[in-house]
């Protein structure tokens, strides 16, 4: 058996045991711990907002009546902006159970839909290693837990990608304006598409955020967002564990100003070189989408499964693979961390923040070195007849 045949093994063999050991730790560390047991979360603060407009109550406060008559586990205060109350209002007097399970179960069929988009466009980067790192990740345990939105987000995002790659900038414009109207931190991104030229669907985005942003104030009036605006992240949710933005991590160490600075900083610095550097499409997207979570004061750690794009869109060297599996680490380790050993506090935000800070260099060195491919460092895409593929050289 020559040498050649003898690393085909050893990497067959390193292959299926890191599958083995991504099956084990899904079931017991993610799947187990977030089956649904009943209980309602961030579910529970949007059907509460939404009674709470019917009772003729203002929908951005924690009306303890309300959330003990849906069953709530969490009487925190629904933070997303007016548009979201829309679809609240409508959904808010369904059997809270009934809708916990149901958008438990879209959910998942949501994300298959995702991995099943990104393997059209990538279909040599979705192997069945990734595919079980992706359905072990945080970002979708969390986020089925909770009964969070991030879902139908992450296809907008996909969708947006997808349309962005294939140069319709104007639908990829109108599916960014849903995804910034719902998260307004993820603005970042049409702004960046604009420094690089791609001004049709940063126009698009922008009439797309204006238009769902005027509907809430025809329905409900302007007390509406000045509620919203008062109850916008303090210090307490800032200090969060699973807030991986640079002003969390700065928070939970009593420096919040300092985390502000830094993110400000962030943000005119990446302005400057993508209007100097004119990086292509997708890597100021990938850029856009990783700055966007540093940057915003709350960033839930959950938002990475908007992030399925920029990971399935390249190939992962050992740097990548480190992002990736610090993005398998349970956010109620995190809390654990925070509430019973603080003298941990700043390894547990290499999890959240470093994750991303790493994220963000892997993907800005290249361009920042004038080279589109750095042997052992990073991956980044080319232009390609039939698409965008890997140079040599780097496969997983």
């Amino acid at each position: 058996m020559g040498r050649g045949s003898l690393k085909i093994n050893r990497a067959r063999i390193r292959t299926i045991l890191l599958f083995e050991a991504l099956v084990i730790y899904a079931f017991y560390f993610q799947v187990y711990p977030n089956l649904p047991r009943g209980q309602l979360l961030a579910l529970g603060t949007f059907l509460a907002s939404g009674r709470a407009i019917d009772m003729g109550l203002p929908p951005y406060g924690s009306h303890r009546e309300i959330y003990d008559a849906i069953g709530s586990n969490d009487y925190s205060p629904n933070l997303n902006p007016p548009v979201t109350l829309l679809l609240f209002q409508r959904i808010a007097w369904i059997d809270p159970q009934v809708a916990f399970r149901s958008w438990y179960a879209i959910t998942i069929l949501l994300f298959l839909l995702a991995l099943a988009m990104v393997y059209r466009a990538y279909p040599e980067h979705v192997t069945l290693l990734r595919v079980t790192w992706a359905l072990s990740s945080v970002g979708l345990w969390a986020t089925l837990r909770e009964g969070q939105l991030y879902m139908p987000l992450a296809l907008a995002t996909i969708g947006a990608w997808l349309l962005l790659r294939r140069d319709h900038p104007v639908p990829a414009g109108i599916l960014i304006g849903i995804l910034v109207a719902i998260k307004p931190n993820y603005a970042v991104w049409p702004v960046l598409l604009l420094l690089v030229g791609i001004w049709p669907a940063t126009l698009a985005a922008g009439c797309v955020v204006s238009l769902l942003s005027l509907a809430p104030l025809y329905v409900y009036g302007t007390s509406v967002y000045t509620g919203w605006l008062n109850i916008l992240p303090s210090g307490e949710s800032l200090a969060s564990p699973v807030n991986a933005s640079l002003t969390g991590f700065a928070t939970r160490f009593g420096m919040a100003p300092i985390g502000e600075i830094a993110s400000a900083a962030l943000l005119l610095t990446l302005a400057w070189w993508t209007w100097r550097r004119r990086p292509d499409v997708l890597q100021v997207s990938s850029i856009a989408l990783v700055a966007s979570m540093l940057a915003s004061p709350l960033s839930w750690l959950h938002y990475s499964v908007i992030l399925l794009p920029v990971f399935f869109s390249r190939s992962w060297t050992p740097a990548w693979w480190a992002c990736a599996l610090l993005l398998l680490v349970p956010d109620y380790l995190l809390w654990y961390i925070q509430f019973h050993v603080p003298q941990w506090t700043w390894e547990a935000g290499i999890v959240s923040t470093g994750t991303l800070t790493l994220l963000l260099i892997l993907l800005v060195r290249p361009v920042l070195l004038d080279r589109v491919h750095r042997p052992g460092v990073d991956a980044v895409l080319v232009e390609h007849p039939h698409g965008d593929v890997p140079l040599p050289g780097t496969a997983d």
